[in-house]
């Protein structure tokens, strides 16, 4: 049991990247940068709502590392486009609130981010020439993120277990005590 654990731990999990950019430019930047390494599994989409059917149709791994970067550009058309950004991560974090969302943005305004960042995101990030280095930072980031909480869970394993068996000699010294209290007279 505890060897299985322990294995676990060692094997490396899959990073699922689900990007939704209108502007399909940007995408083999990021498939290049992502793609070199096997344990990324990046899934590209146009739209918030291919994104949300592809969600409901595939079976999503919970103990896989999952990232969301949804896109924005500048040219939205007031209101509507900027409240449908933040429908977009409040459906994903109701779905699944473990998820981790990030936003790409050229949008400069402080309202937008505070709602974004209530929503459900994890970080805003610029759109500029930069963009794909800060996106692998956020990758590699949350991936050493994930490996250290699943160090401190091992750790933390056989000092449960031998609690466990200390608490268990107690019981058992309780009840043969109460059973057979000629023995510990002896």
């Amino acid at each position: 049991m505890v060897t299985d654990f322990f294995k676990n731990i060692k094997k490396k999990k899959l990073v699922f990247i689900y990007f939704v950019d209108q502007n399909r430019a940007f995408f083999p930047l990021v498939k290049e940068k992502l793609s070199n390494e096997e344990k990324y599994r990046v899934h590209l989409f146009s739209t918030s709502d291919a994104l949300c059917d592809h969600l409901k149709t595939s079976n999503i791994d919970n103990t896989s590392i999952n990232i969301f970067f949804l896109n924005t550009e500048n040219n939205y058309d007031g209101t509507s486009e900027k409240e449908k950004l933040i429908n977009s991560v409040k459906k994903i974090k109701n779905i699944y609130p473990d998820f981790n969302v990030f936003v790409l943005t050229n949008q400069k305004d402080v309202n937008i981010h505070n709602e974004l960042i209530t929503a459900g995101t994890i970080g805003i990030i610029p759109k500029n020439d930069s963009s794909v280095l800060r996106i692998l930072n956020h990758v590699k980031g949350l991936i050493s993120e994930k490996n250290l909480e699943k160090k401190r869970k091992a750790r933390i394993l056989p000092l449960k277990i031998l609690l466990f068996f200390v608490l268990l000699i107690i019981i058992i010294a309780i009840i043969a005590y109460f059973i057979h209290p000629e023995i510990f007279y002896t």
